[in-house]
């Protein structure tokens, strides 16, 4: 009896440890023993619910940073990092009212320094599939940036660029002029989004995940 119960303690025990390793919790650093980098460090901190977050770090601060979702198996991890770039800047957008006699809209831009709300110089790209097509917008000193065109229903996109800040995109449909103030954010570190790579797994434990081309996953200590 005591035979039958414990083979089935094992039966039972076997899917629910397949099951625990599917998902891992808490920060890792990534590690080889022969490629050392002093001063640099990447690290994954997963969650139970299959995403992570990844930073790497050099004597200087943040260098990389990104987020996303992960597939663990006794095989092997895929990493999927997300295809969203996010932002620290603010964006306030206000829509007005325009006369109806005029078949134009204006977009107005305003920018501030996120930090100490100093105006900001920036330059605005409208790209186009056709590169002769693509135009080039300069804000005054005092960061401000006026846009003139033909009313309509297109969503048009600009990328925001300044020397020193974040560069992103702001999505803006031309039915009607508007307000767009922003407070731009420090470019303190880049962003890694769309990458896709899979990891063979030669070992795992509760510690530490060792892959067949001898990096790690080193769990950090509490």
């Amino acid at each position: 009896m005591r035979s039958r119960f414990k083979l089935l303690f094992l039966i039972l025990l076997i899917p629910l440890t397949v099951t625990a390793q599917n998902k891992l919790e808490g920060e890792y650093y990534l590690s080889h023993p022969e490629f050392m980098i002093i001063d640099f460090s990447e690290s994954y901190t997963f969650s139970k619910d299959g995403t992570f977050t990844y930073e790497s770090r050099g004597d200087l601060g943040p260098i990389n940073y990104g987020n996303g979702t992960y597939q663990l198996s006794k095989e092997q991890l895929a990493i999927n990092f997300s295809t969203v770039k996010t932002i620290n800047s603010e964006v306030k957008i206000d829509s007005l009212e325009d006369n109806e006699k005029y078949n134009s809209v204006e977009f107005h831009f305003e920018f501030y320094d996120l930090e100490n709300e100093k105006e900001v110089s920036v330059t605005i790209f409208k790209f186009f599939e056709n590169k002769s097509k693509n135009k080039v917008f300069n804000s005054n000193n005092r960061g401000i940036c006026n846009i003139i065109l033909p009313k309509g229903q297109e969503v048009q996109t600009y990328t925001i660029s300044s020397l020193g800040y974040e560069r992103f995109e702001v999505e803006l449909m031309n039915n009607s002029s508007k307000t767009i103030k922003i407070r731009l954010a420090k470019s303190q570190r880049e962003q890694i989004f769309g990458k896709y790579f899979k990891k063979e797994i030669a070992n795992i434990t509760k510690k530490e995940i060792l892959f067949s081309d001898d990096f790690q996953l080193i769990k950090a200590k509490n």
